[in-house]
């Protein structure tokens, strides 16, 4: 495995782009977290694997297991996988992520983001001919409060088009979010409003299963005809459904002949 002791292991920026493809990125054995990590004192700590900001990252068939971003009490650790900053545009494709943790030894400073941090443009998570992407057991942790969580959203601006984008596409496959996608607002707090996009879409055969939404604009497009998507209902999790979302098929483009629920 490998660490850092102020940053994370991989940087983007400069408008350079980064393509990963069928790599394990950390790995968990008998009980033992042997995945990269990073471990700051008196410093924040942005992406437990990778950092990006003003660039493209392209993962597709990995693996991201037992990552973790850590930092002491006055301090912020932001994605235990990956830390997406401005401007930055990350695509996902048939990969997993398991087990991946952020944590600070504060309750009142703003650690989060499971998995993934998004403060960027766009965030896309695909799974495609019959493969899946999947994200279990990831959680962030303030003090002694653990929260199971895959991806936290920063909605920074007054208006959801200023905001980071992020897309589910299931092109005849499968994507499971195990925990909660979540919104966070300028301040760093829960958001109780819906500040940013979450568009969900795909193809014929496609699935989508996500146990939790909070605070997001949920948004259903493309033509996905016997496709299924499914809220609040995935196995072993702990759902809060849709808070403080909304969830609308757009006129025009929404064909839908299969399931949706909300919860339940």
């Amino acid at each position: 495995a490998l660490s850092a002791t102020q940053g994370s292991v991989a940087l983007i920026t400069n408008k350079s782009t980064l393509n990963i493809d069928n790599a394990q990125i950390g790995v968990i054995e008998d009980g033992v977290n042997y995945g990269n990590r990073v471990l700051a004192n008196n410093a924040n700590v942005m992406g437990g694997v990778i950092s990006v900001t003003n660039g493209k990252l392209n993962i597709s068939n990995s693996q991201f297991i037992g990552n973790y971003a850590q930092t002491n009490e006055q301090y912020s650790a932001r994605g235990g996988a990956i830390y997406v900053g401005d401007d930055a545009e990350v695509t996902i494709t048939n990969s997993k992520f398991e087990s991946n943790y952020a944590s600070s030894g504060s309750t009142s400073n703003q650690t989060f983001g499971g998995a993934i941090f998004m403060a960027g443009k766009s965030l896309t998570i695909k799974a495609e001919d019959n493969g899946d992407t999947t994200f279990r057991d990831n959680y962030y942790q303030t003090g002694t409060n653990k929260q199971k969580n895959d991806i936290v959203v920063l909605s920074r601006y007054s208006t959801i088009d200023s905001n980071p984008v992020v897309r589910l596409i299931a092109e005849s496959g499968y994507i499971y979010l195990y925990d909660t996608i979540q919104g966070v607002n300028a301040s760093y707090k829960n958001s109780n409003e819906n500040q940013f996009k979450l568009i969900l879409g795909g193809t014929s055969n496609g699935e989508i299963n996500i146990a939790g939404i909070y605070g997001a604009n949920v948004q259903v497009n493309g033509d996905v005809d016997n496709m299924k998507i499914v809220i609040g209902t995935t196995s072993g999790s702990n759902p809060i459904s849709a808070q403080y979302s909304n969830i609308k098929a757009n006129s025009g483009v929404w064909s839908f002949s299969g399931e949706i629920s909300n919860g339940g």
